[in-house]
């Protein structure tokens, strides 16, 4: 009877602690918290800074203005995940021509985790804040790293891979880390209202990078435009050059919200349209990938290409990089954390 008692108590006081978690949490306006939380034009819907993890996870499920954010890229997790298993069933796990894409849709895994991880959580405090979105840098670098290692395997000419092939690893490697460190920096070297500078450290290396892996199918761009081929490929890989443009410009510009102080708080927020579009571009890629290895006239008989083994070692590598820098910079997250009394910041901002 005792131990009875004592279970009927423990599952009152879940449910209480349930009902406590689950019910609506209140929101805030800009004002009402610290400038470092804040979104140029974002006036509404900012969820309660310092509280316990489990809100934040909870707050996924109720109306504020990250869970947009949340969610697209959530979503996008998903559709990545069926989208290996789609490839893995159409040409099996031992044929090494997919290997290369499966390495990117690994980065587009954690790319996509990290960006939920980041948004769900960065709230909590500055230095979560912080911490948080230097993962989400990494996972954008990684994307980035699977992205130009797809495209160099699968889509490039052989006369230009045979080219590259020695320091192309190397230099994709470096740049990837170079564009997360360069976000890193941009992060804690500036405060809000952010000046245009601090997007262009973010942009311009994701921009030469980008370049990078539009110049590997540029030999094959111009042979077939010479020859007057029809390449859907080709097309493929520049509707993902518009889209990679797009994405770009609906990240750094905060538009329409900039425009329209307080109409987009919840949707329709540029950072969100920026989530959607790297899903757009993401899928793209996967399509134009798949195009190249089944359709291309890209000879894979000669081709070295790496193991799934080696392609996801890389992976781990840069991985490593990126939390090894995340704990070199902690000291620098800490002083700009106190010396900027970023906590208690409540000026408006522009």
């Amino acid at each position: 009877m005792y131990e009875l008692m004592m279970l009927r108590s423990e599952l009152t006081s879940l449910m209480i602690r349930t009902h406590h978690y689950l019910r609506k949490q209140p929101t805030l306006k800009a004002e009402e918290v610290p400038l470092l939380y804040r979104e140029p034009g974002v006036l509404t819907g900012y969820r309660l800074p310092g509280m316990k993890l489990v809100s934040y996870v909870i707050s996924v499920l109720q109306l504020n203005n990250e869970v947009v954010n949340i969610w697209t890229h959530l979503i996008g997790f998903v559709v990545v995940v069926f989208k290996i298993h789609f490839l893995l069933g159409e040409f099996g796990a031992d044929d090494s021509r997919i290997f290369p894409v499966i390495g990117f849709g690994v980065c587009c895994l954690l790319y996509t985790f990290f960006s939920v991880i980041a948004h769900t959580v960065h709230s909590i405090s500055p230095l979560v804040h912080y911490t948080a979105f230097q993962v989400d840098y990494a996972g954008i670098a990684l994307y980035a790293f699977g992205g130009s290692l797809s495209v160099f395997y699968t889509s490039t000419d052989s006369e230009t891979k045979t080219q590259l092939q020695s320091w192309f690893l190397p230099v994709n490697f470096i740049l990837s880390w170079f564009c997360f460190l360069c976000c890193c920096i941009a992060k804690l070297k500036y405060r809000r209202p952010y000046p245009i500078s601090r997007k262009l450290w973010q942009v311009i290396p994701y921009g030469v990078h980008t370049l990078l892996t539009i110049g590997l199918v540029f030999r094959r761009a111009v042979k077939c435009f010479s020859d007057n081929c029809n390449d859907p490929g080709l097309s493929m890989h520049r509707t993902a050059v518009i889209l990679a443009i797009t994405a770009a410009l609906t990240f750094s510009s905060h538009l329409p919200e900039k425009v329209w102080p307080g109409q987009f708080d919840l949707i329709g927020q540029g950072h969100q349209v920026f989530h959607v579009v790297s899903i757009l571009l993401t899928l793209k890629q996967f399509d134009a990938a798949r195009w190249d290895i089944l359709h291309s006239n890209i000879d894979f008989s000669n081709d070295i290409r790496p193991k799934l083994s080696t392609v996801l070692g890389m992976i781990a590598c840069l991985s490593v990089c990126c939390v090894f820098t995340i704990l070199a910079l902690r000291p620098y997250v800490r002083k700009v954390v106190q010396d900027g009394g970023i906590s208690g910041e409540t000026n408006r901002v522009n």
